[in-house]
């Protein structure tokens, strides 16, 4: 396969679904007169002033493939492509370069799924909103899609309830995105996987808020969430009831009912903020869970529960060098029997029920102060105060080691 010469823009106020394919090396050419054969990958009838190997061809064929990479300039009206297309027809709208406008568009769509080029990255330079979900990955490919919204935001504007509005597939690296909505009895975010469990996605400082459930990993395989955040959640911030593997670094759970549950598979929580969450901070049930540098704090049941009437022999619940301040019952609440469990060097403060129950802290210490420099506006950092941060400050072992 060819590679593409650039990244895959959209961009609501310069682009257009109309004159664009979103890739090239600088040509943007378009028109109205390109010719295709059935089960060929030439193309005809286009300009190719400008036009490279590497850059995207777009032909809205009325129907089959409409995307695909240029393999060859063979002369000033004509191309071949690396894929076939489905049809004998002429006087096809295309394009070569620019920049697409919206990922709602039903061509545009086609970028994600259907049409996607294999290792290619969409980045979207503005806003977008969508009106029906939106289904973002290779599927069975291995070579994966990158989608990078540039710190933008993708808003859910139609009310169908309780359907995810995008829905994320195997080896797909989703970044950079903001994801919200009005309507709250409608779900967020859905990855899941088609094939093997050892397939991955990587979700990074993607920030989710005002869903039902805001995130759902629903099927095995391996998820890796970096700098992300889900807040305000009816339900469940993240929610993972099947995979295989969970990677959970620097991310924030805030003002959910449960922050994260986790109901099967090996979870390692590292360096996150589960606060302020209406029920327990984090549930997990039946997993093998390495929780390591975390805080939970002001959740209104335990800052984390550990359940499972037959808890699997090989399971195991590891937690070290994490905070328990504030919270409505206990720190920790271990209700499930049958695994491993180790509870060294923690912090507890201020739990209402108590530090632990169903498990033995060992090494750890309990505060008598506020450990925070201002948790009520969102500040973490560990102040100076004796019998609080400046106490784990001199201790070394609760945050970051």
């Amino acid at each position: 396969m060819t590679a593409l010469n650039a990244p895959i823009l959209f961009n609501t106020s310069q682009g257009s679904d109309t004159q664009s394919s979103g890739s090239s090396a600088g040509a943007n050419v378009y028109g109205t007169g390109a010719s295709t054969t059935a089960s060929s990958a030439v193309v005809t009838g286009i300009d190719t002033t400008g036009v490279q190997q590497g850059d995207l061809l777009w032909v809205q064929s009325s129907s089959g493939r409409q995307f695909s990479v240029i393999f060859s300039v063979d002369s000033s009206s004509q191309v071949t492509c690396d894929d076939t297309f489905a049809n004998t027809e002429s006087s096809r709208t295309w394009a070569i370069g620019g920049k697409r406008a919206t990922f709602d568009n039903a061509d545009s769509r086609r970028l994600f799924n259907s049409d996607l080029v294999p290792d290619s990255v969409i980045e979207s330079e503005t806003d977008q909103s969508i009106s029906s979900n939106l289904v973002i990955g290779p599927g069975t490919a291995t070579q994966p899609l990158t989608v990078d919204c540039k710190n933008n935001a993708i808003v859910r504007t139609f009310t169908t309830a309780w359907t995810y509005t995008i829905q994320l597939r195997e080896y797909t690296i989703f970044k950079n995105a903001t994801h919200t909505t009005t309507t709250n009895y409608i779900y967020g975010i859905e990855a899941f996987q088609q094939g093997a469990s050892n397939r991955f996605q990587w979700i990074e400082n993607v920030h989710v808020s005002n869903f039902w459930t805001n995130f759902r990993c629903s099927s095995l395989g391996n998820y890796n969430f970096t700098n992300c955040s889900f807040k305000d959640a009816n339900d469940r911030g993240l929610w993972s009831d099947t995979p295989t593997n969970l990677s959970i670094t620097s991310c924030v759970f805030d003002g959910n009912a449960k922050g994260v549950e986790i109901d099967t598979g090996t979870v390692a929580l590292h360096e996150c903020l589960i606060i302020n969450n209406t029920a327990d901070g984090a549930d997990f049930n039946s997993a093998s869970v390495t929780a390591i540098s975390n805080v939970f704090y002001n959740n209104t049941n335990s800052g984390m529960r550990v359940t499972g009437s037959s808890f699997p022999d090989g399971r195991s619940l590891g937690l070290r060098n994490n905070i328990f301040d504030s919270n409505g019952a206990y720190g920790v609440n271990v209700t499930a029997t049958g695994g491993f469990f180790r509870c060294h060097h923690n912090a507890f403060r201020n739990n209402t029920s108590g530090e632990t129950s169903g498990i033995t802290s060992v090494d750890g210490t309990t505060l008598t102060a506020d450990p925070f420099v201002d948790a009520a506006n969102g500040d973490f950092n560990l102040n100076a105060t004796n019998g609080g941060g400046g106490t784990l400050r001199s201790t070394n072992y609760t945050l970051g080691g």
